[in-house]
């Protein structure tokens, strides 16, 4: 959530937001869970609505009186939830009920998904997540990936992006496609000329014939190697 709203991780609470510190909450369901810390702070509050596709926020100062739940001795690491009529009262609507953005992770079938989204994650060890995008690339081959698509495939472990720098070797090898990164000018530009946008440093698996049918050489991953540390870095996103 943070990376999506391009806000930097601050203690004690999750976020700085003009100078003010802020907690994030999101649920799927009809209320968020305000832990201990978080209680008569602000919260940024996000609802989804995953049947509908779906999002809304509120935010809210989050008063101990507006909150129920547990408020028993002894129980003071209890995570309680707004009354409804305190956020009808007082939460101010941010967003709106806005369409979620598309998310190609929601084109696998449950046996992808379960290839692609392992229930446990090892925090240090993440030598299986080029292995996991590898076969994402393949599911999902010219289909426009975002990075916080990337980065969901990655949760939960240390440096996901350098992790997955492995993955185009190994995409090449087991499914014949070439992974191309917007991050880096180079790639950006020659997805621009295969009818692909990957501006925002998403990523894409590309098929030799989709060279072929847009007059481009294929390259090989040590040309591709070359010309992308030549022209550097995409500046602005």
């Amino acid at each position: 959530m943070l990376e999506e709203l391009e806000l930097p991780k601050v203690p004690p609470l999750d976020t700085l937001v003009l100078d003010v510190a802020v907690e994030i909450k999101t649920t799927v369901s009809k209320s968020v869970m305000v832990p201990p810390e978080g209680q008569c702070e602000v919260t940024l509050m996000i609802q989804i609505d995953a049947n509908r596709q779906q999002f809304a926020s509120w935010l809210m100062r989050t008063h101990r009186s507006w909150l129920g739940g547990p408020a028993k001795p002894g129980q003071r690491d209890s995570k309680r939830s707004p009354f409804v009529d305190a956020v009808r009262l007082y939460a101010l609507p941010v967003v709106p009920w806005t369409p979620l953005p598309p998310e190609p992770l929601r084109l696998l079938r449950p046996d992808e998904v379960a290839a692609v989204l392992p229930r446990k994650v090892s925090r240090t060890r993440g030598e299986g997540l080029a292995s996991r995008l590898t076969a994402l690339f393949g599911y999902l081959p010219e289909v426009v990936i975002p990075r916080k698509s990337i980065l969901t495939v990655g949760a939960g472990l240390d440096d996901p992006l350098r992790r997955a720098r492995e993955t185009k070797e190994r995409t090449w090898d087991a499914h014949q496609l070439i992974v191309l990164v917007g991050k880096w000018t180079y790639q950006k530009e020659l997805a621009a000329r295969l009818g692909l946008d990957i501006s925002g440093a998403a990523w894409v698996a590309v098929t030799p014939e989709r060279f072929t049918k847009y007059g481009e050489s294929i390259p090989t991953l040590t040309e591709l190697t070359e010309l992308t540390e030549r022209y550097g870095k995409v500046t602005d996103r």
